[in-house]
């Protein structure tokens, strides 16, 4: 599943579970596969949306500098969700490795 915001496309996978919703994000320098070792175990518990960020898995490019990146990732997943959930309440959870950096 692919939508469109504001910086460009973004690719979806669903697993559908229990009516919560959880949207999995995955690092820097990987993609949504960083999750599925433990998804049978999240999927017991929530529905799962997993996110290929902007540049990564089979999302679109991000072809340009974004400021308030962080922001915009925030208003991606709100609108995942709507994507996913286009009723009911807009509750869900968004869980995330490391968006923005790695130490080493």
């Amino acid at each position: 599943m692919q939508i469109t915001t504001e910086l460009g496309q973004l690719d979806l996978r669903v697993i559908a579970g229990p009516p919560q919703v959880a949207v999995l994000w995955h690092s820097m320098f990987t993609d949504s596969r960083s999750w599925d070792p433990i998804l049978d175990r999240l999927a017991e518990q929530r529905t799962l949306v997993l996110v290929d960020g902007w540049s990564f898995g089979a999302s679109g490019d991000l072809e340009r500098v974004v400021p308030q990146f962080v922001d915009r990732c925030a208003d991606a997943a709100a609108l995942v969700v709507s994507s996913v959930r286009p009723s009911g309440p807009p509750q869900f959870r968004v869980v995330s490795i490391c968006h923005g950096g790695r130490a080493t």
